[in-house]
This record gives structure tokens, sequence and C-alpha cells, in this order.
């Protein structure tokens, strides 16, 4: 029995607590500002300009804005990327999630309004589509759902409420728009719990907004 308990948990990552002011301070600003946009009028879809300045950019900076806050708060995330080890679990569970995904595209809010145009924007926004994964990963399952089921004492209550503000923060896509990406927040959420990582979510994440950009 001691065997099967240290191996238990050797695959568990040992979270680090984070302040709780820091998490429940972050929950409170991304609960605000979905609220505000769900009940704001609908934002307009860019120029004709680029897409660059208009959306791409000040997207980029709000997500790295919430991913040095939370790194700031527990160090350990980043490095809990590291490593080889189940690193093809990990992709292999990411591909075939956004496989999956793809199956049920038509139910997700048109991403026509964010798609590049040119050979510039088709540049810019594969790095936003990586930088939003990275960003949403870290930030909503690697450590809202983490800390929130420190705090909680419970995992699946931290999971919903992860997702809650997940669908949140997407409320400028409407009320169907933040329904669906609740409902996707819920599925993030479930597979970092069943692989104890975030990395195939990460993956997951990065292809499904990237063939969402190109395919669409």
């Amino acid at each position: 029995m001691g065997s099967l308990e240290r191996v238990a948990s050797e695959t568990r990552r040992v979270p680090v607590r984070a302040p709780p002011a820091r998490t429940w301070l972050l929950a409170a600003t991304l609960c605000f500002a979905g609220l505000f946009a769900l009940f704001s009028a609908p934002p307009a879809p860019p120029a004709d300009g680029s897409r660059i300045a208009s959306a791409y950019l000040p997207l980029s900076i709000i997500e790295w804005m919430l991913l040095a806050y939370v790194h700031l708060a527990d160090p350990s995330l980043l490095r809990s990327l590291r490593g080889r080890r189940r690193l093809l679990r990990d992709l292999g569970a990411g591909v075939g999630f956004a496989l999956l995904v793809q199956l049920l595209a038509p139910l997700f809010p048109s991403s026509a309004a964010l798609a590049p145009r040119t050979p510039a924007e088709r540049a810019a926004f594969i790095a936003v589509a990586l930088s939003a994964a990275l960003s949403e990963e870290l930030v909503f399952r690697g450590y809202l759902q983490e800390q929130l089921g420190l705090l909680l004492g419970r995992e699946t209550p931290a999971l919903v409420l992860q997702a809650l503000l997940f669908g949140l923060v997407h409320a400028q896509q409407g009320a169907r728009g933040a329904a669906v990406m609740f409902l996707a927040g819920l599925a993030f959420g479930a597979l970092a719990r069943a692989t104890r990582s975030i990395r195939a979510g990460l993956f997951a994440h990065a292809l499904i907004d990237l063939l969402a950009g190109f395919l669409r």
C-alpha cells in the first residue's frame, strides 16, 4: 500500500499556495470585466485597416498582464510545463481533444472578425493564438482551478468556477458565446484534471484557435 501511495503522490504536482487574496482578487476582476462586457454594447468589428493594432495587440497585452499576475502569485506554473515526461501523452491528448472539438465547431461563436487577411496579420495571428493558449490555460486551468480547489477544499466546485469565469471573460461574444465558452472551460478543466497537467489543454487550445482563424 505504501508503494502505491507513493506512486499516486508522484503523479500529482504539489501546488504552491498563492496568497488567497490574490486569487480572490483575480476572480473578482475577471467576473466584473465579464459582466461589464456582457451588459455593454458589443464591440465594433475591426476597421478595414490592420487587425494587428486594432485587435491583436490589445488582446495580447491583456493576456500577458494576466500571465504576469499569476506568475508572480505562483512561479511554479511555468516550471510545470517543462520536462519531457509524458510529453507525448499530453501532445496526443491535446491533438485528439482539438480534433474532437472540430466536430462541434458550428456551435462556437464566429471568429471571422479576428481572422487574418494579410501575410502580416497571419504571422501576428499565430503569435496571438499561441499567446492566448498559454495565458488562458495557465490562468484558468493552471492557477484558478488549482488555487480555488485548495481554498475550497474540493476540486469539482473549483473546476466549475474557473469555467464560469472563462465564459464571462468571453462575454463580448454575447450571452450565447459566453455559454459556449463556459462549456469549453468545463471541458478544458476536465482535461486538466484527468491528465493532472495543463499541457494537453495548452496544445489543444493552440490548435483550436489556429484552426478557427485559418479554416473558418
